[in-house]
């Protein structure tokens, strides 16, 4: 069981995150990331961190509506709540932010960073402690040509990643000619394209029935509103189809599961954080489906919190995270440990993020 909590000062960082090398979605180029970095303090001097990395194609909101909503909505209600047990705290968070969930997941990973150094245990003991040691986790390749798809295939090979995320959805020929260019070159990876919603029907089961015995699912192949073609795909598709942009609560995931969806990602920033990406998980585990813990382009200070759910949860049979390798930054490290393509996490109290005050003191954007 938890302390009650309570938070008595925020602040509200901005920082704009350049990659290592530009990352082209079926739906745009991406060259650098903005996250919004929560920090709460409790009256104890207890300070627990929490991070965004909205994306509008997602959640429908931008960096300014998710710091916005923890400035205006979040923050308020979180500093006039009393002293409360942690799932009270979340609620507090998610009802005074509807239809926010960014904003709401950097609030309740910082709650749940908070509430796991006072009661001076690893933030994956509140979950009910790790189902696994560690879990593969994918690298993702960028849209490219052969050559580029393959060079990078086989870098991320060499630094031990055996599960590789491809990116396609803008040119089905071509993805299929990428996917089996590396599948030649690396016979025992575990593959899966991500079509990022690009694909039409007769596009994505073109690429699907080519790649049969090359690829383990194909994810969100079409557009997350079309559920009918969801439908279709998961009846048709000789791979098993997983839903990934549709997927932000429990009745978007029962709508999914009941179109015949096996598989569903679940991220932090679309579920709203731990508790609701927990609930994800144990929805699909009583229905037999399975989950991946996804990712955007996140700071450590998130990434950490998501990998306590996947290595927590029973559901999660495979896990995208990646979010924070190819950052440029000094904000924060640790917390989430990717060694040979394996992840783990800390058994520091907390998330074990250790954050650079000084590194993110000119991003200041509120304090209260």
């Amino acid at each position: 069981m938890t302390p009650r909590l309570n938070a008595v000062s925020a602040r509200v960082y901005r920082v704009t995150i350049p990659l290592e090398q530009p990352f082209v979605l079926a739906y745009k180029n991406v060259s650098e990331v903005e996250n919004i970095v929560l920090r709460l303090q409790s009256a104890d001097g207890i300070v627990g961190w929490g991070c965004a990395s909205p994306e509008s194609k997602v959640t429908g909101e931008t960096p300014d509506m998710t710091a916005q909503s923890l400035i205006r909505d979040i923050i308020p209600a979180l500093l006039s709540a009393p002293e409360l047990p942690l799932p009270l705290l979340l609620d507090v968070a998610e009802q005074s932010a509807p239809g926010a969930p960014a904003a709401c997941a950097a609030a309740d990973v910082a709650l749940h960073d908070m509430a796991a150094r006072a009661a001076r245990v690893p933030l994956i003991a509140l979950l009910g402690g790790p189902a696994r040691d560690s879990i593969p986790t994918c690298m993702t390749i960028s849209i490219s040509e052969v050559d580029k798809t393959l060079d990078d295939a086989r870098r991320f090979a060499a630094r031990g990643f055996r599960f590789l995320k491809i990116k396609c959805g803008l040119d089905p020929e071509l993805d299929i000619a990428r996917v089996k260019a590396v599948r030649a070159a690396l016979p025992g990876a575990t593959l899966h394209l991500d079509a990022n919603q690009g694909y039409t029907r007769e596009q994505a089961l073109l690429v699907a029935r080519a790649l049969e015995h090359d690829i383990v699912f194909l994810e969100q192949p079409g557009p997350k509103e079309d559920l009918d073609l969801l439908q279709a795909l998961c009846a048709e598709s000789p791979v098993p189809i997983m839903a990934d942009e549709p997927v932000l609560t429990p009745d978007h995931a029962l709508a999914v599961f009941r179109r015949g969806a096996p598989l569903v990602c679940v991220k932090l920033v679309k579920s709203g954080g731990v508790a609701p990406a927990v609930r994800l998980c144990e929805l699909a585990a009583s229905l037999g489906r399975g989950v991946m813990i996804g990712c955007m382009e996140e700071l450590p200070v998130s990434m950490a919190a998501a990998a306590c759910v996947a290595l927590s949860q029973p559901a999660v049979r495979y896990a995208d995270l990646d979010g924070h390798l190819d950052m440029i930054q000094d904000f924060a490290h640790g917390g989430i440990f990717v060694n040979n393509g394996d992840a783990a996490v800390s058994d520091a109290h907390g998330s074990g993020v250790e954050v650079n005050e000084q590194a993110l003191a000119p991003h200041l954007a509120f304090e209260a």
